[in-house]
């Protein structure tokens, strides 16, 4: 029964050879399927003509609807199975579970339908405290968890060797073949392994690189309504092990794991054979003895022939190469560099290469690999979403990228698009840099969730009007490696304009908008979201943007915001990092992060205003330079940098400068307070600054410039005026500083004149005012008089006075030396005063 069982089910999967035409979408829309909707491998599936109870030396099974998503139970196949099942209208069914297999606690749903036999293969997620659980077991039953990775183990001990008295020669297990089906984040494909027991008590392992191992893996459009599909895709990989120089017990086991939590398993099927023969179709490697040559001829491939179609294509070539497609387009299914030097693709006649899986350049140690470039001189199709994962060096695309799907860049190596592309899905980027100069026209989103995005052409990021999101949301990635330092960064290259929405993700990955390479500026015209969707709408979680941050990136370099910025919270932060200017410009800025100024200027363009929720910083060697309005609720923090406002800095809050410097000549509608180095300084040049109450600490500083010794308070030397008191908090021994400056040469200052200049006026009261408080540097008027000069208060006003010295000092003076406050005044000129 046991065996008529199995060649009942298998009769739909013994076809014999299939053609495999040229086709995309290879494994998600095969040429033949099983009844799990699968890939049909194109074995000849072997049966002795005498023998129709025991012929077929080959086993199947599949996974649809999972029951146990932790180790304390195996899954058991619930489509297709060696043994066990109902036989019923003509064929074998899985049945509720038996006494004989009690129910694991963690088990869901409770009484499901599989093939419950000992003999059969089971799938176990064996990763302790993962917090797995099934989505939907009642119609769907995949594996699922939120909160961790997962980890899988498919056992199988087919009994060929228990036949083999019965077939000669159809006794160890020749091969595994193995594919599932995924979605949302990927499974760890590199550290896919199957474990084989062996005659010789040894358990050997085959990788998914070692030459026994054959691999072709496609990528699709998330279809999943679960919220975290948004941060991954389907994923279908199907794997064939050659086994026949093994002598097998016939135990085997396959191992693999999540890249990280949200990843849902969804199918499976296992074949296994007593014989080996290729069942997909095959890669081939380009002959390292030949640096070029036509794809067509044989000769220039290890295995004699041109490459199957589908088949993936593999170059391990120690020098550069060219592969000239000579004879027809063709499809392929993953292009392959391991360890391979400078390759290129080219055609005289127009041929193009189809991807089905996208291009992947696995790491080398050698020092220079980063500098290696596969080149794609042709044009370039998307068989199926391509992923390109690029570990290190450059992947050029001179020719154009056509097709009915999107491209995934991952990998720390960089990608260049050199032409006008019009594939049409989307464009996703994990990793690495991706560099676009030319245009793109497809209509879905773009997602930079890790990685650099160059763009050189207003027209880079598709048609969608959908906003650009750049980020990852900490939540939705927490459990992968690494993901903590991520950063997704667009850089706009040259005087463009980028007019689209930009969503910053929620949470605290790294998020960068920034220019480079400018003449006249690049402009972000859309809307700046700073406030993102929480990753998982079924717990509360973050949705302000942190670690946000904008880079004019060299001194020239200029980068505008011209639409508005929305959204945040005043605990996250937005940075500007860069060297150049960014302009806020156009529509008034209102979101509500802290911004920091750590080097560079932030330019409040006049007409424009900046509405900030949280405070502002400016660190040393950076700039504020207000000609609009600020008018926000947080603190304004100078701590070493330099603010400028020409415009009006108003709202509450207050300005505290420590160690930095305030000027201009417009209006501070705040309590400032000047301490440690702190240095205030009215006008552009010469005018008057307009704040609120001050206060005075010890060692903050007054520049007080002059161009002309007669005229008019703010024309002609500076004048602060305060709106409400100031406030003397310095003391004898760490005084405030008033620091002369002249502006120009044409003072016609007259050192035997006395003179008085108002250098500051107060609607309320100068408190706690002593001379003794303060030092007075007036070296610029020369330092044989800088130490005749005072100060004196009249009410709310504070006067800068210098005194002609008394005569009895210069009688004084002809017998010697004389000290006025402290200081030596040259005999010269007192000699000069008597005569």
């Amino acid at each position: 029964m046991r065996f008529h069982m199995k060649r009942t089910i298998l009769a739909s999967l013994a076809l014999g050879s299939i053609a495999l035409p040229l086709r995309g979408e290879f494994l998600f829309s095969p040429p033949e399927v099983t009844d799990n909707g699968l890939f049909k491998p194109t074995l000849t599936f072997h049966q002795e003509p005498d023998q129709s109870d025991y012929g077929l030396w080959y086993e199947y099974s599949a996974w649809d609807v999972f029951y146990s998503p932790n180790s304390g139970e195996g899954n058991y196949p619930d489509i297709f199975a060696p043994d066990g099942g109902v036989w019923r209208d003509g064929q074998w069914h899985p049945e509720e579970r038996p006494p004989g297999f009690p129910v694991s606690p963690g088990s869901n749903p409770q009484n499901p339908l599989a093939f419950w036999h000992p003999y059969n293969p089971t799938i176990t997620q064996t990763a302790a405290n993962s917090g797995a659980f099934i989505i939907a077991p009642d119609d769907r039953g995949n594996i699922y968890t939120f909160q961790a990775k997962t980890s899988y183990q498919l056992h199988n001990h087919p009994d060929y060797n228990d036949r083999e008295s019965v077939y000669n020669g159809f006794g160890s297990l020749g091969t595994v073949i193995f594919q599932f089906q995924t979605e949302g984040t990927n499974v760890d494909f590199q550290n896919i392994v199957l474990k084989v027991a062996a005659t010789d008590g040894n358990i050997y392992t085959f990788g998914v690189n070692d030459p026994e191992t054959e691999y072709l893996r496609e990528y699709a459009t998330g279809t999943s309504d679960h919220w975290s599909a948004s941060a991954g895709y389907s994923n279908r990989t199907l794997l064939q092990w050659d086994l026949s120089g093994i002598e097998g017990t016939g135990e085997f086991w396959i191992e693999w794991n999540s890249l990280s939590s949200s990843m849902s398993f969804q199918k499976a099927d296992l074949i296994t054979a007593s014989y080996y023969e290729a069942g997909i179709p095959t890669s081939s490697t380009w002959n390292d003895s030949y640096s070029s040559g036509n794809w067509s001829d044989g000769t220039y491939w290890v295995s004699g022939s041109a490459p199957v179609e589908n088949g993936n294509l593999k170059f391990t070539n120690g020098g550069a190469i060219a592969v000239a497609i000579d004879d027809a387009s063709h499809t392929v299914g993953e292009i392959l560099f391991d360890g391979a030097h400078n390759v290129t693709f080219t055609s005289d006649a127009g041929h193009r290469l189809i991807a089905n899986t996208g291009v992947t350049v696995r790491p080398d140690s050698a020092p220079t690999a980063a500098d290696r470039t596969y080149t794609f001189d042709v044009d370039y199709e998307l068989g199926s979403l391509n992923f390109l994962e690029i570990s290190q060096g450059s992947v050029v695309f001179n020719g154009s990228i056509s097709g009915n799907y999107g491209i995934v860049k991952l990998g720390e190596g960089s990608v260049v698009f050199n032409n006008d592309n019009t594939f049409t899905k989307f464009l996703a980027v994990q990793g690495g840099d991706l560099y676009i100069n030319g245009s793109n026209s497809y209509t879905g989103a773009t997602t930079i969730v890790n990685g650099r995005v160059f763009i050189s052409n207003d027209d880079a990021l598709g048609s969608s009007t959908a906003p650009v999101v750049l980020g990852g949301d900490a939540d939705l990635y927490a459990f992968t490696t690494g993901a903590a330092h991520w950063m997704a960064e667009l850089y706009l290259v040259g005087d463009i304009e980028l007019n689209r929405d930009i969503a910053l993700a929620a949470g605290d990955l790294g998020k960068r908008l920034g220019a480079v390479g400018t003449d006249n500026g690049a402009v972000f015209s859309g809307n700046i979201s700073f406030s993102g969707v929480p990753a998982n709408p079924d717990f509360e979680g973050r949705t302000a943007v942190d670690r946000a941050f904008i880079t004019a990136a060299e001194e020239s370099d200029r980068l505008f915001f011209t639409g508005t910025m929305t959204g945040g919270a005043a605990d996250a932060i937005v940075t500007l990092d860069g060297l150049g200017t960014v302009v806020y410009a156009g529509a008034d800025k209102t979101y509500a992060n802290s911004t920091v100024i750590s080097s560079g200027t932030l330019l409040i363009e006049a007409g424009s205003g900046f509405t900030n929720g949280g405070s502002i910083s400016v660190s040393a060697g950076a700039k504020l330079e207000v000609e609009g309005i600020v008018n926000g609720k947080g603190d304004l923090l100078i701590n070493g940098g330099h603010v400028r406002v020409e415009g009006v800095v108003g709202g509450s809050g207050n300005v505290t400068v420590d160690g930095g410097r305030i000027s201009g000549a417009g209006t501070v509608a705040r309590t400032i307070s000047l301490a440690n180095g702190a240095i205030l300084a009215p006008g552009n040049s010469v005018g008057v600054l307009t704040t609120g109450t001050q206060s005075w600490g010890g060692g903050g500083v007054y520049e007080w410039e002059i161009s002309s010794i007669f005229g008019d308070e703010g024309i002609d030397w500076d004048l602060l005026a305060v709106e409400g008191d100031i406030n003397i908090a310095s003391t004898g021994v760490n005084p405030f500083e008033i620091r002369v400056v002249i502006a120009g040469d044409a003072l016609n200052f007259d050192p035997e004149a006395s003179y008085s200049w108002k250098i500051i006026t107060a609607t309320g009261s100068i408190n706690d005012f002593d001379e003794s408080l303060f030092t007075i540097t007036a070296n610029a008027f020369g330092s044989d008089v800088a130490n005749a000069f005072r100060l004196q208060q009249q009410g709310g006003d504070l006067y800068l006075i210098y005194a002609i010295p008394e005569p009895s000092t210069y009688a004084a003076a002809a017998l010697g030396a004389v000290f006025i406050g402290g200081q030596l005044l040259r005999q010269r000129r007192l000699r000069g005063r008597q005569s």
